[in-house]
């Protein structure tokens, strides 16, 4: 058995003190005095705050997961910072739009095919198939999809298409007009073909 006198552990905290180490222990050696301020720290309350601190990680994570993940799923309906016309906006939520598409129309293509797939083209969802004589055509569709548009046009003895796609769907307004309502995005397709340069 080996015995430690309490003058040696004295000792031992004053080297501990005078070196700025930090002493841990259940209970001070018995007749030890601390000086200049120094505390007695146990091994409970250390054991303690690191328990404290590792619950307060998780809390912080709590509180700011529920923010984050509102802003995420939020951005797909709120358009609060753009410039919103008021008088286009739906105070009822609409189901339907119209893709707007724009056609090459002259002499050598005075009707122009066309067929609206939903999805890509390489689904070959066909939902649409006209023949129309008009630069801009306005068609009637389901809204909150994705839409491909190809046109045929003749360009000598050859056919040349022309594909677009574009996605259709509604965006909640919240602070910006007199109420809640709802504006259109997207749904625009451009079809032309591309003017020869003169040379």
């Amino acid at each position: 058995m080996v015995l430690i006198s309490n003058q040696s552990a004295v000792h031992s905290w004053q080297s501990a003190k005078n070196n700025q180490q930090s002493v841990v222990g259940s209970n001070p050696p018995s007749g030890f005095k601390p000086l200049g301020g120094y505390k007695w720290q146990s091994t409970k309350r250390n054991i303690y705050n690191k328990l404290n601190m590792k619950n307060k990680i998780p809390l912080f994570f709590m509180v700011l997961l529920p923010i984050m993940a509102n802003l995420i799923f939020s951005c797909d309906e709120k358009f609060n910072f753009l410039e919103v016309n008021c008088s286009d906006c739906y105070r009822i939520k609409p189901d339907s739009g119209e893709l707007i598409i724009q056609l090459t129309i002259n002499d050598e293509n005075p009707e122009v095919p066309i067929a609206i797939y939903r999805d890509r083209i390489e689904a070959g969802r066909i939902r649409i198939r006209d023949t129309v004589s008009e630069k801009t055509v306005y068609i009637e569709v389901p809204l909150n999809h994705y839409y491909s548009v190809k046109a045929e046009y003749k360009v000598g003895n050859d056919s040349i298409f022309a594909v677009d796609g574009d996605r259709i769907k509604t965006h909640r307004i919240t602070d910006q007009c007199d109420t809640i309502c709802w504006i259109i995005k997207g749904g625009r397709y451009d079809l032309r073909l591309k003017e020869k340069a003169p040379w």
